[in-house]
C-alpha cells in the first residue's frame, strides 16, 4: 500500500487535491511513505506541492523557491511518471507571479528569477515573464548588481538563443564593462598595473573554463575597447597553448566559449588567433560531439566553418549531432497569427472577385505583420547551421531538406533573403524543389522585399531559383 503526507496548510490544497485523485492518503507520517512502479511518487508530489504553494509566496520568497524549483528538477530529472507536467505548471505558476511582483521585486531577485528560468531551460519560453523582468532591470543605477550576477544573467540569455534588442544591448554593455575585473584573481597581486594583473591571474586559473566564458562575454556583449581585451585574450590564449591538456580539461560549454571567442578575437581586439589553438579547438569539438546539444553544437560547426576548418575534419563528426539534437525545421502551427480565413462564396461571383481581392491583401498583411524569427523556437539554431553549411559548402540534401522549411514561414526581408541565399548556395534550386523554388521567385518580386533589400539583391535571387528554361 501505498502512504503519503502532505502538509495540510492553505497553500497547499491542490497538493492535497492531488494526492486524493490518486487515492494516496494524505495523514500519515511522511516516512511510511513508499513508491511503487507504475504509480505516483515522491517527485510529482513535491511538484504538485510546488505550482499549489507558489501563490502563496511573498515577493521576498519567489528567487529562492525558484532556485529551490531548479534543484529539485535536476535531482528529479522528470524520471518520475507525472513529474515533468508538474514541473511546468510549477514553472508557470512562478512566471506568472513574477510577472504580477515585478515592481516589488529587488534587482538581485529578478535576476536571479532570469536566472533560475535559464537553468530550467524556460526562459525563452517564458516570453512575458523575460521582458518584464529584464525592463525592471534597465533603468538600475550601473554597478547596482553584482558583476558575477550580470555575467550569469548574460549567459542564460545567450544560452536560451533570446535576441538582445537595444535596452538589453546597452544594459549588458553599460554592466559588463563594469564586470571586466572578474578576469582577475581576488587575491591582491603583487604588480603595478591592470594589464599585469590580468595575465597573472589568467596564467594561474589554467583549466578553468570560466575563464573563456567570461572573456567571451566580455567580447561579445561589453563596452570594453580593444585595448582593455587584448592584454586579457592574449594572456589566456598563451596559457591554454602552454599546457597541452588545457583545451581537453574545458567543459562542453567552455569549449563552445573558447571557439566562440577566438572567432570574435580578430574583430574586437586586433589579435589573430592562434592558428594551433584554433586546430586544437576544432579538433576537441569533433572528438565531443556526442555530448554536444543542439545549441552547443550549432555555434560549434559555425565556428570552425568561420575558422575555415575542413569539413572533412569537424563537419561530418558534427553532422549526427546536428540531425539529431538541433531544431532544424520550423515548429508546426509556432505562429503567433493564423492565417485569415477565407469566407464561403459558393454562387455569389461579386462577392466571389471582391474576397480574393481582400484575401490576397490580408495574406500579404499577414505575413508581414507575423510574428519575428526572433519569436521563432529554433529559428537561431537553423541560422547558425545553415551559415556554416554555406561556408563549408557542402550539399547535404537531408539538411537541406529539413533548413528549407523555414522559406515556408512569414520571415521578415532580411531574414528571408539570407536564408534564400544560403539555401542556393547548397544546392536548392528550381530542379531540386520547384514548388519552393516558386514561392521565392514570387518573394523576390513583391514590393516590400524590393524595397527592403534593393532590387540588385532581389534579380539575383531571381537568379538563383530561376525556372529551368525560363529568363526571369
Amino acid at each position: 500500500m501505498r502512504f503519503a503526507c502532505v502538509c495540510m496548510s492553505p497553500g497547499m490544497e491542490g497538493a492535497r487535491k492531488f494526492a486524493a485523485h490518486q487515492g494516496v492518503p494524505t495523514s500519515l507520517p511522511r516516512k511510511w511513505r513508499q513508491t511503487t512502479a507504475g504509480h505516483v511518487g515522491r517527485g510529482a508530489m513535491e511538484h504538485a506541492k510546488d505550482a499549489a504553494s507558489a501563490f502563496d509566496l511573498h515577493p521576498e520568497q519567489l528567487a529562492p523557491y525558484a532556485r529551490r524549483l531548479v534543484r529539485q528538477q535536476r535531482d528529479s530529472g522528470h524520471q518520475v511518471p507525472g513529474s515533468s507536467l508538474e514541473l511546468s505548471a510549477a514553472w508557470e505558476t512562478v512566471a506568472f507571479q513574477a510577472q504580477g511582483f515585478v515592481d516589488r521585486l529587488t534587482a538581485s531577485d529578478a535576476c536571479s528569477l532570469l536566472c533560475a528560468f535559464g537553468s530550467a531551460s524556460v526562459l525563452f519560453e517564458q516570453r512575458e515573464a523575460r521582458s518584464s523582468l529584464m525592463a525592471a532591470l534597465y533603468g538600475l543605477k550601473t554597478g547596482t548588481l553584482r558583476p558575477q550576477k550580470v555575467l550569469n544573467l548574460w549567459i542564460a540569455l545567450d544560452r536560451a538563443d533570446v535576441a538582445l534588442h537595444d535596452d538589453a544591448a546597452a544594459f549588458f554593455q553599460r554592466e559588463l564593462s563594469i564586470a571586466a575585473p572578474l578576469l582577475v584573481a581576488t587575491a591582491a597581486l603583487p604588480s603595478d598595473t591592470y594589464v599585469e594583473e590580468t595575465q597573472l591571474a589568467i596564467l594561474r586559473a589554467g583549466k578553468n573554463s570560466g575563464d573563456w566564458k567570461r572573456l567571451h562575454a566580455l567580447l561579445e556583449a561589453s563596452s570594453c575597447s580593444a585595448a582593455e581585451l587584448a592584454p586579457a585574450y592574449a594572456a589566456l590564449e598563451a596559457a591554454t597553448l602552454a599546457d597541452g591538456s588545457a583545451v581537453r580539461a574545458l567543459s562542453v560549454n567552455g569549449l563552445v566559449a573558447a571557439l566562440r571567442a577566438t572567432v570574435l578575437a580578430l574583430e574586437r581586439t586586433g589579435e589573430q588567433p592562434s592558428d594551433e589553438l584554433v586546430r586544437r579547438l576544432c579538433d576537441r569539438a569533433a572528438a565531443q560531439a556526442r555530448w554536444l546539444d543542439g545549441w552547443g553544437a550549432s555555434h560549434a560547426v559555425l565556428a570552425a566553418a568561420l575558422h575555415q576548418a575542413l569539413p572533412g575534419r569537424v563537419y561530418d563528426a558534427l553532422r549526427p549531432t546536428l540531425l539529431e539534437r538541433c531544431r532544424l525545421q520550423p515548429k508546426l502551427g509556432s505562429m503567433t497569427q493564423s492565417p485569415p480565413q477565407s469566407r464561403s462564396v459558393i454562387g455569389r461571383p461579386r462577392l466571389a472577385a471582391r474576397a480574393v481581392r481582400e484575401g490576397s491583401s490580408a495574406t500579404e498583411s499577414y505575413a508581414l505583420e507575423a510574428s519575428t524569427p526572433d519569436d521563432e523556437l529554433g529559428f537561431a539554431e537553423a541560422g547558425r547551421v545553415l551559415q556554416a553549411v554555406s561556408l563549408f559548402d557542402v550539399h547535404d540534401a537531408e539538411l537541406r531538406r529539413d533548413l528549407s522549411g523555414w522559406l515556408l514561414r512569414p520571415l521578415p526581408p532580411s531574414a528571408f533573403m539570407r536564408f534564400a541565399e544560403h539555401l542556393a548556395s547548397i544546392g536548392l534550386n528550381d530542379r531540386v524543389d520547384a514548388r519552393l523554388a516558386r514561392i521565392v521567385r514570387a518573394r523576390a518580386r513583391s514590393k516590400e522585399l524590393v524595397d527592403a533589400i534593393g532590387g540588385e539583391a532581389a534579380q539575383a535571387l531571381l537568379l538563383a531559383y530561376m525556372q529551368m528554361g525560363d529568363n526571369a
